[in-house]
């Protein structure tokens, strides 16, 4: 495992199809352009070994923590909320909440590839208590949509701050809708 930056970016994948480890490898690959060592990098797996994924995926410009994860990684306040299918594979997102608590974490799906590094996401880093997502031209939130405020946000790309207690956070929205 990489020692901790002030920065860590992580991938959720699953047994993807198609062209999809090679989409990974490039978001990868594109991350360490922008981020070059001054971030961790992590791949969560799912649904087949981290071993494969990482097989799958390819040669990498940079050291990358592979970890594989399972539905018994479920944090227990949200296995009563979390059907067979994992909300259409959203919640795999969440496994584990957090990887990097201490540090900005960034989230990315496998498809999102970053050239640069977007004024909003720059502004994101420099702030020690704002949250991150990315915005869309459409909505998709699947069985999230009821939950979330107007707008075309994408979890494809999503931020939290150094220490954000996402636990309390998805507590207070169950609460308030479940």
């Amino acid at each position: 495992m990489q020692a901790r930056q002030s920065l860590g970016i992580r991938w959720t994948v699953g047994n993807l199809r198609g062209r999809g480890f090679e989409m990974l490898r490039l978001s990868i690959a594109c991350a360490f352009r922008v981020f070059g060592r001054a971030a961790s990098y992590v791949v969560c797996v799912n649904s087949l070994s981290a071993e494969e994924a990482r097989l799958r995926t390819g040669s990498l410009p940079l050291e990358v923590e592979w970890r594989e994860i399972t539905v018994n990684d479920i944090s227990g306040f949200l296995r009563p909320h979390i059907n067979d299918e994992m909300a259409e594979g959203a919640c795999w997102k969440l496994i584990p909440l957090r990887m990097f608590p201490d540090c900005h974490e960034l989230a990315m799906d496998n498809d999102c590839m970053l050239w640069n590094l977007p004024a909003g996401l720059m502004q994101w880093l420099r702030n020690e208590n704002r949250c991150l997502i990315a915005e869309d031209v459409e909505r998709k939130l699947g069985i999230f949509d009821q939950l979330c405020p107007a707008g075309c946000q994408n979890s494809g790309i999503r931020g939290l701050p150094p220490g954000f207690d996402l636990q309390a956070a998805i507590e207070a929205v169950l609460a308030a809708h479940i």
